[in-house]
């Protein structure tokens, strides 16, 4: 299930989803992408890499053609994962697309012979994958913008206020408002709905640090800091930076 906020002018504070539809060399084809959970707190990310979560399967792209699913939850290069973007993690856990094929001709469809996956070679596909890349891209940018807990929280109850819908139905919704949508350049049959997702008042003032430490050396760091044994690489990080800009502010 996929989030949206209806109405549409609130699209300045809204979380909204990137959207594509457009009518290919006799294939009709729409396409989705968003955000179908709240982001994951940076606790729930480190618990993440230690097991998996249930909802990390319903992550990724989904592909459907005339019907019938032949990728389910891609997280993979063949969708942009780890090449046209960021390898996925449990950062991009919300992130959730779909992609819907129809043509009442099937050999023009971007399936295998065997129809159990899709043709990488396939012209149809390689354009909508530049769609399906645009709209992840836009939600990854939104993750990388909204971290650190007060931010995430501020986002997820941005989220919480959205309506839950199936995917064809948000389509159809924000279907019902053409002048909110864009052509796609030289292709008057292809359109877009690609939102203005909220930016955090503070993203520019913010800068991120990272880096990585000896075990031995950062269990030395957190006793000498008077922190829990079970304290998070995010926590210990930030304690750091706490420590050491009080003593440079004294």
């Amino acid at each position: 299930m996929t989030k949206f906020t209806i109405p549409l002018h609130t699209q300045g504070k809204a979380i909204q989803p990137y959207i594509f539809k457009g009518e290919i060399d006799g294939v009709d084809v729409k396409l989705i992408v968003g955000f179908y959970s709240p982001l994951p707190s940076e606790n729930e990310e480190e618990n993440d890499k230690q097991q998996a979560r249930h909802n990390t399967r319903d992550a990724g792209w989904t592909i459907v053609c005339n019907d019938r699913i032949v990728v389910f939850k891609d997280k993979t290069e063949l969708t942009g994962w780890g090449s046209d973007y960021a390898r996925y993690h449990t950062q991009f856990i919300a992130i959730s697309g779909i992609v819907y094929f129809k043509s009442k001709y099937p050999e023009k469809l971007p399936i295998t012979t065997t129809k159990r996956g899709v043709d990488i070679s396939s012209p149809l596909f390689l354009k909508v994958r530049k769609h399906m890349v645009e709209g992840t891209k836009l939600f990854i940018d939104y993750t990388n913008k909204w971290k650190g807990q007060e931010l995430i929280s501020e986002s997820n109850n941005r989220l919480s206020k959205s309506e839950v819908a199936s995917p064809l139905k948000v389509i159809e919704e924000f279907s019902a408002v053409p002048d909110k949508w864009t052509k796609v350049r030289n292709r008057s049959s292809e359109s877009k709905f690609k939102p203005t997702l909220p930016v955090p008042k503070n993203v520019e003032s913010n800068k991120r640090i990272s880096f990585q430490k000896p075990q031995e050396k950062v269990e030395i760091v957190c006793e000498y800091l008077n922190l829990e044994s079970d304290a998070t690489p995010n926590q210990i990080g930030e304690s750091c930076f706490d420590f050491v800009y009080m003593e440079a502010t004294k």
